[in-house]
Formats: C-alpha cells, sequence, structure tokens
C-alpha cells in the first residue's frame, strides 16, 4: 500500500492503510498473510513515529494520533480471530459490529470483506480464508 510520511511536518498520509471508524476492506484481493503484513506495517509506522506528536491522515475517515495505528491493528486482529472459526456469515458481521460500535461501511465495506473470507457451503458448514 503507498503512504506517505513527511517527518519535518510529523504527518503520516496512510491511504488505503488506515481507517479510522470506518470498517477496513478486507474483501477481494486481501487474503489472511496480507491482513499480517498489514499489521506488522502499522506496527514498523508505529515504532518510526514515535517522536512528538504525529497526525495521520487516513485513507477511510478522519484524521487521527498514534492511537489510530492501535486502533487499526486491534481491528485486523479482531477480523482475523472471528473469521476463523467462523459459522456463518451473519455471525461474523454480528462480532464485528459489536466490537466497533458506531463504524461506517457495515453495510458494504464489512459485508465484501466478510463474503470473501467466509465461505458458506450448501449444507450450512462453512470455510475460513
Amino acid at each position: 500500500m503507498t503512504t506517505l510520511c513527511i517527518p519535518e511536518q510529523r504527518a503520516f498520509l496512510g491511504f488505503d492503510l488506515l481507517y479510522n471508524r470506518v470498517h477496513a476492506w478486507c474483501g477481494t484481493g486481501v487474503v489472511k498473510a496480507e491482513l499480517e503484513n498489514w499489521i506488522h506495517s502499522l506496527d514498523a509506522i508505529k515504532r518510526k513515529t514515535t517522536a512528538s506528536e504525529w497526525t495521520f491522515y487516513c485513507g477511510h475517515g478522519s484524521e487521527g494520533t498514534r492511537e489510530t495505528l492501535s486502533n487499526m491493528k486491534a481491528y485486523l486482529q479482531t477480523f482475523i480471530k472471528v473469521t476463523s472459526p467462523a459459522r456463518s456469515r451473519e455471525e461474523v458481521i454480528e462480532k464485528m459490529k459489536q466490537s466497533f460500535p458506531g463504524f461506517v461501511e457495515d453495510d458494504f465495506l464489512l459485508v465484501q470483506s466478510v463474503n470473501f473470507h467466509v465461505t458458506e457451503n450448501p449444507a450450512g458448514s462453512t470455510r475460513a480464508s
């Protein structure tokens, strides 16, 4: 993912790497290994932006502080955790909504992401990607 860091202004432009109070796109093209790499990228950015106050400009949602990195990481970790043993798409959507109340785009970004990671078989069983 493309990002831009401007240390002199303590500004980080996260584009699609950062979502603030918006469900993240984890759908088509974003497999579990890429979610894990995304988490590692967030950790690396957090380590490099320790001095003074930074502003993080998110590609989705309002700007934030370094806490935005921690929140994004928690979101991705939760997504991986709830999709792995999922019994149904509806169950995952409900768990994500409960874990992240007030987040927007649950009707599109969240639904498409869950549909990609949780495949329901006709017999009712599921498979997580």
